[in-house]
């Protein structure tokens, strides 16, 4: 009898704690369930410096980025137009493919508005060459070639820059005809 008694007070106990457990958690759970909170608030301390380290982290990847990219813009703004043609043209299709090598992104990410800024500077010396080709060379034929690769990167330019407020300025004028649309036939 005194083995089932004992089974008895044991399966007792076991039940309270487990009722205890389930509806108060760990407030008032043994000492060394209380270990497992502290593992928990070390695991979430631990996580909480691994994301803060890969936000240092990603801050100093932008900074480099900047200072690259600034570095670049400096280089470019450095060169002076030359009067000859060749050399012109010749500058005028390098520019050309640094425009299709660093296109103009996106404005939403950090990262893009730090390389738009280059791809900005590369349009704008693109933009003096092409005016200084145009000045001494007005009857030349590549020029129609040069003056569509300037307008479709200012295109481009723009597009990417105001994507987000063309797309949400779409939406609404969609809005406001669906809601006309509707009255029309309510009526």
């Amino acid at each position: 009898m005194g083995i089932w008694n004992s089974f008895k007070g044991q399966l007792g106990r076991d039940a309270g704690k487990v009722g205890s457990n389930f509806l108060w958690k760990d407030k008032h759970a043994p000492v060394y369930r209380r270990a497992e909170s502290r593992k928990q608030e070390s695991l979430d301390f631990k996580r909480l410096l691994f994301e803060a380290e890969q936000k240092r982290l990603k801050q100093d990847m932008l900074v480099q980025l900047a200072y690259k990219v600034e570095d670049k813009i400096q280089q470019s703004s450095v060169f002076t137009i030359s009067n000859d043609k060749n050399e012109l043209i010749n500058t005028l299709s390098r520019l050309a493919i640094l425009l299709k090598t660093n296109p103009i992104k996106d404005s939403i990410k950090t990262k893009n508005k730090i390389n738009n800024a280059y791809a900005d500077a590369i349009l704008a010396k693109y933009e003096q060459v092409f005016i200084a080709f145009v000045t001494n060379y007005s009857k030349n034929g590549t020029i129609s070639h040069y003056a569509n690769i300037l307008k479709s990167a200012k295109q481009l330019r723009f597009f990417k820059r105001y994507m987000s407020i063309c797309i949400i300025a779409c939406l609404f004028v969609s809005f406001v005809i669906i809601i006309a649309i509707q009255e029309i036939l309510s009526s």
